[in-house]
């Protein structure tokens, strides 16, 4: 048996579970450790990934996929504990960065290409 294999007592089960890749408290103390730009660059990502699904859309279906963006960054904003009032401000402000985002896109011709 390798000792990988050994079942694990005590502190040292205590630890490998709770800084487990997969578990929550593993994920905040990753999150809490990285730096503003990090962040930054993962929230551009986040905004960039739903203004190319919406661009992928034709005109008149791009507002329903803008609607269900927002409310599912609602619920991202709520469940990560922030109270209504921020996460609705947290959601308006996602719908607002993804909204200008697609309309510097639109006119470059989108996912379809154009003069961009």
């Amino acid at each position: 048996m390798l000792k990988a294999e050994w079942p694990v007592w005590g502190r040292e089960r205590r630890r490998r579970t709770a800084l487990s890749p997969l578990s929550a408290s593993y994920k905040q103390r990753e999150e809490h450790l990285m730096d503003a730009d990090e962040k930054s660059r993962r929230l551009l990502g986040v905004v960039q990934g739903y203004a190319q699904v919406v661009m992928a859309l034709p005109p008149h279906e791009r507002e329903k996929k803008l609607r269900e963006f927002r409310d599912q960054s609602l619920d991202d904003a709520k469940s990560h504990g922030l109270d209504d009032v921020s996460a609705k401000d947290w959601a308006h402000k996602m719908d607002d960065w993804v909204r200008a985002l697609v309309r510097i896109i639109e006119p470059g011709g989108g996912s379809t290409g154009g003069t961009a």
